[in-house]
């Protein structure tokens, strides 16, 4: 990517915010908003912190998203076209990620934009807020200490990543020294910690799979990954299962259980085999977010046997 004059640069983001709006720009600079989605009717909708999600009154015409579409692809040295109608990046002016889709995948402009934390909350405020008890937050710190797998599952908006940076903070309290290893495509993780590296699977150049890879050759403590969505969960599990246990990783799944079935899924993916001992054996706890950001459940996985997983939900026994 050419890198623009920074002249060049502040006028394409004047004009893009000028195409957007003003009510939208200040949706996207709202602390309290978390998303802002603009669907193709031009009817806005936003997920907000405290009110969670809904409409607002605030409308975009076609024309104008279909022109800040192409000031953002310009902004990020691309193009969205018909033959390439999505557009995926990260976009600093505002401070998250963005999409945008034209025809033919979508019938008309759309955007949606995901917000970066700008707040990395600890255990105890998820207590104090009534998202977290108080057993279940000890059960965590305990797995935290004692260098447990933890896979945080949940479905989109849950705030999986908000969770795992509240358990980097308490991983922070407790060990300060350790050495970090952060991979994800979005950069959304935020670690206080200061012996940290950040890596970034960009497409085409580098993959989460085989940053994974080169992460063993970083002396990692801990690993911990964004969100596993692909083969890469394999080497996940090794890399956990071959030194380096006690990392953290977000999945999209509806409950713990099926998150099971979703890294099964995701494992065949990487060598055509589901491998369930291998997954049941690396993976030690598995917290459950509903929307909202508050957990629902904490799953103890022991093992697998006769065609089954055998675990244990978690409230005050000892891990």
């Amino acid at each position: 990517m050419t890198a623009l004059h920074p002249n060049e640069r502040q006028r394409r983001e004047f004009k893009l915010q000028r195409e957007l709006g003003p009510d939208l720009v200040a949706l996207m600079r709202d602390p309290e908003v978390r998303e802002v989605m603009v669907n193709p009717d031009g009817r806005v909708f936003v997920d907000h912190a405290r009110t969670g999600l809904g409409k607002t009154s605030i409308t975009v015409e076609s024309i104008h998203m279909k022109a800040a579409l192409g000031t953002l692809a310009a902004l990020l040295d691309t193009v969205i076209t018909q033959d390439q109608p999505v557009l995926q990046a990260e976009l600093d002016l505002f401070g998250g990620r963005i999409e945008g889709m034209r025809a033919p995948v979508v019938s008309a402009p759309s955007l949606t934009f995901r917000k970066k934390a700008t707040q990395i909350y600890s255990l105890g405020e998820y207590v104090d807020s009534g998202r977290l008890t108080a057993a279940r937050k000890r059960l965590l710190q305990t797995a935290v200490a004692e260098k447990k797998n933890i896979l945080v599952v949940g479905g989109t908006g849950s705030g999986k990543t908000t969770f795992i940076n509240a358990l980097l903070r308490e991983l922070g309290r407790q060990e300060p020294g350790s050495r970090i290893v952060l991979i994800e495509d979005t950069r959304e993780l935020q670690c206080g910690l200061e012996n940290t590296v950040e890596l970034r699977a960009v497409p085409g150049v580098a993959t989460m799979e085989a940053l994974l890879r080169t992460t063993l050759r970083l002396r990692p403590d801990r690993i911990v990954v964004g969100e596993v969505r692909g083969p890469e969960a394999l080497t996940l599990l090794t890399s956990w299962n071959t030194g380096h246990p006690g990392g953290f990783a977000s999945l999209h799944a509806n409950d713990a259980p099926s998150a099971l079935r979703r890294m099964e899924l995701l494992v065949q993916e990487g060598c055509g085999h589901r491998l369930p001992e291998l997954i049941a054996e690396v993976v030690d706890v598995i917290v459950h977010l509903e929307r909202g950001a508050r957990v629902d459940g904490i799953l103890h996985v022991l093992g697998h046997g006769e065609g089954t997983y055998e675990t244990v939900w978690l409230e005050e026994r000892c891990i």
